[in-house]
């Protein structure tokens, strides 16, 4: 087992969880299937609405959005259902990895990614929609009270009245209201940490939801910034040394093959400029100069070339999105595994519970089918004896 503090110094050990090959390859796949269910059904929501993909997908490439663009009603629901198939991937991913980073606290070293995509993706699936959805619930039914109420605020003289009587009452629900949304934005965060430390259902997300809002917000909010400057530190390190690594395999590449391993090179490099196109004028806007120092350095232009050329290069440029996708799944496995870490501190801090302690339902299940069969009939030793 890990030797925890449980204080914010534990948290800097999300970095090094993080960089594990199991929690990198879970985060790496999750957000691939989250990319691609959001990818296929955004640009079949473009084509029911008569936008000319052709010309779309050559401004936009890999990154469509539907926003300022003029869609049809099934439009609309498919470019919906895209964004909430690939929140359910992102949140079901981050259960994967919080369990992922919560085996290998508790030093359980055998603990496999299939496994850990297994409790995130189907054992917790209907928790991790749930827990969040009732708590919605809970806004929608104290908004339409409040509708309700107003209404009868209609009535002549004494709606008026009636309802400047009770304002302290309209105010506590308005205060519960806002709580209320604090806690469903922690809900999503949290949540699947929550599950994947305590192997328990929706009602535990939501009760500790609410519990860490009304009575750990400042532990809370403090280590969130702390796990998101983090996240930051580690992704700008590991897309500078990502660049700084194909840079020196370019260079070794082409001390064999010559110029022409330049120019494959450079192709590749352009191709995938082109396709994330929004993307790298949105860095570039955010970050100016520096945008070079771990992003591309200039604009490339895309050249003619011979055929065989032509497909190194595309397969040049799939395996750079692939390095690029690995890159970018690093900061977000850091927050993942740094919720962990936070929902194990403020639990032991707040209730005295040490989580990691416990023996859950998957390792009682685990320990029960290890066991040789017929072992809980054999009479003692020694009675065998």
């Amino acid at each position: 087992m890990v030797s925890m503090r449980f204080n914010c110094r534990d948290l800097f050990q999300s970095v090094r969880i993080a960089l594990g090959l199991q929690r990198l390859w879970l985060q790496s796949l999750g957000l691939f299937f989250a990319y691609a269910v959001y990818f296929v059904l955004t640009y079949a929501a473009l084509g029911v609405s008569g936008v000319a993909l052709g010309d779309y997908f050559t401004q936009y490439g890999l990154l469509p959005c539907v926003a300022g663009q003029q869609m049809s009603a099934i439009g609309w629901l498919l470019a919906v259902l895209g964004i909430a198939g690939a929140l359910f991937m992102v949140m079901a991913t981050a259960a994967a990895v919080s369990r992922a980073t919560y085996m290998h606290l508790k030093g359980h070293l055998f603990y496999t990614w299939q496994e850990a995509w297994r409790f995130g993706l189907k054992t917790k699936a209907a928790s991790l929609i749930s827990a969040p959805l009732a708590v919605v619930v809970i806004i929608g039914a104290i908004v339409a009270g409040g509708t309700v109420i107003g209404l009868l605020g209609r009535i002549p003289v004494i709606g008026a009245v009636g309802l400047s009587v009770f304002t302290v009452i309209w105010y506590a629900a308005g205060l519960f209201l806002v709580f209320t949304a604090l806690a469903l934005g922690l809900s999503l965060v949290l949540t699947p940490a929550i599950l994947a430390s305590t192997d328990d259902d929706a009602f535990e997300g939501i009760f500790q939801s609410f519990s860490i809002l009304h009575t750990q917000p400042w532990r809370f909010i403090l280590y969130e910034l702390l796990t998101a400057l983090l996240a930051l530190a580690g992704f700008i390190v590991m897309a500078f040394l990502a660049k700084l690594a194909w840079g020196v395999m370019n260079h070794v590449l082409v001390l064999g093959m010559g110029r022409q391993y330049g120019d494959l090179s450079y192709q590749a490099t352009a191709l995938v400029q082109n396709l994330i196109y929004p993307a790298v004028a949105y860095v570039k806007a955010m970050t100016g100069a520096m945008a070079g120092c771990f992003f591309f350095s200039q604009d490339f232009i895309l050249r003619a070339m011979p055929m065989h050329m032509q497909i190194a290069s595309w397969l040049t440029a799939v395996f750079m999105l692939f390095i690029g996708g690995v890159v970018l799944a690093f900061p977000v496995a850091i927050w993942n595994a740094g919720q962990t870490m936070i929902f194990i501190i403020i639990k032991k801090v707040k209730e005295n519970d040490d989580v990691l302690l416990r023996s859950d339902r998957e390792e009682e299940a685990e320990e029960v089918s290890a066991e040789p069969a017929g072992a809980e009939d054999a009479p003692p030793v020694s009675e065998v004896s």
